[in-house]
């Protein structure tokens, strides 16, 4: 009988084998992954710990999310990670916390009026915001008028200079009350935090932030004129996005008066020295030339 001719074995297609090996720590009892390719190397796979079976606490989890760094830069509204940014008016610092975990913790301070002890004993969620802030390094301030920057020594560089920022901001300020000798006092409060701000705001990128509701009596303040009065000028305004900032909640400083407005149908303000140069006819929204194209049907190019 003629032999019959052998099959040739089918080329099996390349695939990386994962082996999972047990710690034989019996303390931590973690898992271990490492990936072999075809070329017997090998890529450890950070170890792995044994999911919790109670609940997770969400202020551990905020914690670890605060230091976690990233390598793709993080907008968030009108701050970036690559800003460094003093927030000025903090009720219970849960805005500084949005904020660290939603662009990080880098280049990062907050301040508030009250004292530390107060914004302690003063809110609920104030003790778990100052620590979950401390632990992720965010330098907190307590004590702080926004209106008098320039007395506080942390606001001044090694060299004796303005310690400047590409953002002071101040989110919904108010000094209560909606009488008309309430309004001249919030503008004072407006001109005050303007006026302190500015020595303090980089060369270029440097920008005050105010968020103000969208309301008659808070555009009453008329804004833009009390910004003047610092030699600033409106760059940018837009819709303040509340579901870029899920712990945040606004507080009074008078928790007893009643209960504080919603973040919702709020705008935020960027001003910066200098007006905003406008783009010249022919060239796009950064002001360099469009190039030259066919015109279209309805004329533009």
């Amino acid at each position: 009988m003629p032999r019959q001719p052998k099959r040739a074995k089918r080329k099996q297609q390349q695939r990386p084998a994962c082996v999972t090996a047990a710690s034989k720590q019996a303390s931590s009892k973690l898992k271990f992954e490492v990936c072999f390719d075809d070329n017997d190397h090998f890529q450890p796979v950070q170890p792995r710990a044994a999911k919790p079976s109670g609940p997770i606490n969400p202020t551990s989890k905020l914690r670890s999310l605060l230091s976690t760094p990233s390598s793709v830069p993080r907008q968030a509204g009108a701050f970036s990670d690559q800003h460094s940014i003093l927030m000025v008016g903090e009720g219970d610092f849960s805005f500084a916390m949005a904020l660290a975990s939603r662009r990080g913790t880098r280049g990062l301070l907050a301040s508030s009026f009250d004292s530390l002890q107060q914004v302690m004993d003063k809110y609920p969620t104030g003790k778990g915001n100052l620590e979950a802030l401390r632990k992720a390094e965010v330098p907190v301030y307590g004590g702080v008028d926004a209106t008098n920057l320039g007395e506080y020594p942390w606001m001044q560089d090694e060299a004796g200079e303005p310690r400047l920022f590409d953002r002071v901001a101040f989110n919904f300020p108010h000094c209560g009350g909606s009488s008309d000798e309430d309004l001249v006092v919030n503008q004072g409060l407006l001109a005050g935090f303007f006026q302190a701000a500015a020595p303090f705001l980089s060369v270029g990128e440097g920008k005050a932030v105010v968020t103000l509701r969208d309301t008659s009596f808070y555009q009453s303040w008329d804004i833009r004129a009390q910004a003047k009065t610092a030699g600033l000028f409106l760059h940018d305004s837009f819709p303040f996005d509340a579901e870029l900032f899920h712990t945040y909640a606004p507080v009074r400083t008078n928790p007893a008066a009643r209960e504080a407005p919603e973040a919702q149908n709020a705008t935020v303000y960027l001003f910066g020295k200098g007006r905003k140069k406008k783009a010249k006819p022919g060239s796009d929204s950064e002001g360099k030339p469009r190039k030259k194209g066919k015109k279209s049907k309805d004329g533009e190019s």
